[in-house]
This record gives C-alpha cells, sequence and structure tokens, in this order.
C-alpha cells in the first residue's frame, strides 16, 4: 500500500498490502500523477501518464485530446485496464485548467472508479477521488 504522497505504509509493523479494488484505485491515481522518470520501474521505461507535458499549451480542444490520450495510455498499455471500461471526461474551467473526470468501469462491485484530474496549464496536476 502507498500513502497519498507515495511513501510505503506501515501497519501492525508490517507493509501493508492491497487487493483488487484497493490496487485498481492506486494504480490508477499513482499512473495518472507520475511524470517520468519519476516512478522507477526496472520493467517499464514508461509509468506515468506525464502530463505534466502539457504545461504551457494552450486551453485548447487539441490540448484536451492529448491529456485524454496521456491519461488512455498510463491506464492501458500494460493491461491494467481495458480501453472499453474507460470514459475520460475533459472539461475546461478556465483559461488556464482542465479538469478530467476519468471513470473506470470495474467487475468489483459494478460501481465506476471515479477520478477527479485538475491540470492546471501554469502548476501542475492534482488527482482526488470522485465521492472522497
Amino acid at each position: 500500500m502507498l500513502s497519498e504522497d507515495g511513501d510505503l505504509v506501515i501497519a501492525n509493523g508490517d507493509f501493508a498490502v492491497v487487493k483488487k479494488q484497493e490496487f485498481l484505485n492506486q494504480s490508477a491515481r499513482n499512473r495518472i500523477r507520475t511524470n517520468d522518470p519519476e516512478w522507477p520501474d526496472y520493467v517499464e521505461s514508461a509509468v506515468g501518464a506525464n502530463l505534466e507535458d502539457l504545461r504551457g499549451k494552450p486551453n485548447t480542444v487539441e490540448t484536451a485530446r492529448e491529456g485524454v490520450a496521456l491519461i488512455t495510455d498510463a491506464l492501458t498499455r500494460d493491461g491494467l485496464i481495458d480501453t472499453d471500461d474507460l470514459y475520460i471526461r475533459p472539461i475546461p474551467i478556465d483559461r488556464k485548467t482542465l479538469v478530467f473526470f476519468v471513470f473506470i468501469n470495474t467487475e468489483e462491485n459494478g460501481e465506476p472508479v471515479g477520478f477527479e484530474v485538475t491540470l492546471s496549464l501554469d502548476a501542475g496536476v492534482s488527482i482526488r477521488g470522485i465521492g472522497s
């Protein structure tokens, strides 16, 4: 298990672990907010969505499409999520801010996992679970 800051979580003197739904939530959140090579992986050279690469670009339909493509690639690249189970809706909030609503259909409980990804084209990315 990783904390919101990406640190390992210790519970009862041992490493806490995640399973099934928690793993999907944690993996999706980390991939969306990560910029390569921030997150070292010895198997994959690209782990994150690299949304920080959009900083400095104008808030246009093309930038929104690029953000959707980056998030989609990060979540589907190694089979974590099937493309058919992923829905991303970009919404421009103001001149410098895009919000991506990311929904992942899961078989676990029938309820989609949701994330609100806020991209400031000046400052970077923040992410929170929808409903949290």
